[in-house]
């Protein structure tokens, strides 16, 4: 005899709140939230925003992974940035400014044109290049001169 009470589904990995993708109107709040989220977290929510092509919103979500102090998730979240620079920074200075806003498009429009990306990622590894996952290193230069 069939249960007439509700019972909810056990979660698996595909379930829809394990699986869903952003809308385009989800709205990224940057907070200290953010800053304390898991790695997994941010590396999927800025995966997420990449995916739906809010480039803008994924840079920001993915940059407190940059300094990981786990070398795994800081090496990842640096491929992950790299991508979405290399598409996000493709639109016109004024498109760019209209999706980005003008201050994060000019401070990324920037750091990519500059070593200061460099910089900052071999502040990350404390100078120690050889630290530098060989696939960021082609990235970086495919982005900066590609």
């Amino acid at each position: 005899m069939p249960s007439s009470g509700a019972t909810s589904p056990s979660p698996s990995p595909s379930s829809p709140s394990s699986s869903t993708i952003l809308s385009p109107s989800a709205n990224l709040t940057l907070s200290s939230d953010l800053s304390a989220a898991s790695p997994q977290h941010l590396y999927k929510l800025s995966s997420q925003y990449f995916l739906t092509k809010h480039f803008a919103q994924a840079s920001q979500a993915i940059r407190p992974l940059l300094r990981s102090p786990e070398r795994q998730w800081q090496q990842k979240a640096w491929g992950l940035y790299l991508a979405i620079l290399d598409n996000g920074l493709k639109f016109t200075d004024e498109e760019g400014r209209k999706k980005w806003g003008r201050q994060l498009w000019e401070q990324e429009v920037s750091r990519v044109k500059s070593s200061k990306l460099w910089d900052e990622l071999l502040d990350c590894v404390q100078g120690a290049k050889t630290l530098i996952d060989p696939e960021v290193v082609m990235a970086m230069y495919a982005l900066r001169y590609g």
